[in-house]
């Protein structure tokens, strides 16, 4: 099969939509034949000359989703000349959301891909009533890269990154900005002030250096840079916040922190919820005392985790068999 992934591609393995672009890449490319396109310059005539001469059976875009999308697999479709499949990663609830106008939902309705693939139960519910196929497809995780070490090597980790080896540190991997709840950082080290908190800040976005300053003024390490090794990060913790924000609907960072058997205590995002359930040592909370108390419980032993065998069938591995079968489901309707 000939597959054509539209997704960001360039630049440093630092944010979620690229991520999941290229894993897709990655497993497919195992028994496919594969091509990338990379959405970030917009360059549309480019697009659809690749699109042309790569013929592809399979048109499949990362996406928000969002109508220019939908509009690119239409024309990606029409240049050669109808025979190609059209597939759309519903990854973000504000592509959704832009589409919520009665215009705009009705030109949504007419550039409908063959398929969407979504991870939010109201998303995938509102666009069947638009008349779309949909799936509920989760993101993956790399279980071999993301996975639990020794003590002896969390200690290691821990003076190479200059950490207490003795405090019970809380881990955040994401962007360092207003949009993503990490006064609630600032909180837990009030309520709760033996606790180690490290934020790693991606480097694909610009640092708030105001937020930064005041994280670090209430006792937060925060990082900005790329971390070429991130698994390490998580190695080297004792568990893993995401407070709410705005971002992806099935956070990676999420993922990754559970396959590497970390408590985790998160916002129930929809993605999350969609596939997952509180369980062995994974915790919702929406609110500051909520994330507080979940935290205190970890800190204090009062739980068996068991959050790596939640994922492994959420591995990118597991996930390319099911994808592939998706494909072929669209190819097979429409032949």
């Amino acid at each position: 099969m000939k597959i054509c992934v539209i997704g960001t591609m360039s630049g440093q393995s630092d944010e979620g939509f690229k991520n999941i672009a290229r894993h897709v890449c990655r497993v497919m490319a195992r028994t496919h034949d594969v091509a990338t396109i990379d959405s970030t310059p917009g360059d549309i005539p480019g697009y659809l000359r690749q699109v042309r001469r790569f013929r592809p059976d399979i048109l499949h875009c990362i996406t928000a989703p969002t109508l220019s999308s939908f509009i690119a697999l239409r024309a990606g479709r029409a240049v050669v000349g109808g025979r190609v499949h059209t597939i759309a990663s519903c990854l973000h609830a504000n592509g959704f959301e832009s589409l919520a106008g009665t215009a705009r939902r009705g030109a949504a309705a007419r550039m409908l891909p063959d398929l969407l693939l979504t991870q939010s139960r109201e998303m995938d519910m509102a666009f069947a009533e638009l008349g779309a196929k949909t799936r509920l497809f989760p993101n993956g995780v790399d279980t071999a890269r993301f996975k639990p070490v020794e003590p002896g090597r969390k200690a290691e980790l821990r003076e190479r990154f200059g950490l207490d080896p003795d405090q019970f540190v809380v881990l955040h991997v994401g962007h360092v900005n207003a949009t993503r709840g990490l006064d609630l950082f600032r909180s837990l080290r009030k309520n709760l002030p033996d606790l180690g908190v490290v934020i790693a800040g991606s480097s694909h976005f610009p640092i708030d250096d105001g937020l930064k300053r005041a994280l670090e003024r209430d006792g937060c390490t925060v990082w900005h840079r790329f971390f070429p090794q991130v698994e390490e990060l998580y190695q080297m913790a004792d568990s893993y916040v995401f407070p709410p924000a705005k971002t992806i609907l099935m956070p990676l960072s999420i993922l990754e922190a559970l396959s590497c058997n970390l408590p985790v205590v998160c916002y129930p995002f929809p993605g999350i919820q969609a596939f997952l359930s509180e369980n062995g040592g994974l915790r919702f909370a929406s609110r500051d005392d909520e994330f507080a108390s979940a935290v205190k419980d970890i800190m204090e032993g009062n739980q068996v985790t068991r959050t790596r065998d939640m994922v492994l069938s959420l591995s990118w591995e597991h996930l390319s068999t099911e994808l592939e079968k998706l494909y072929r489901m669209v190819c097979e309707e429409r032949s």
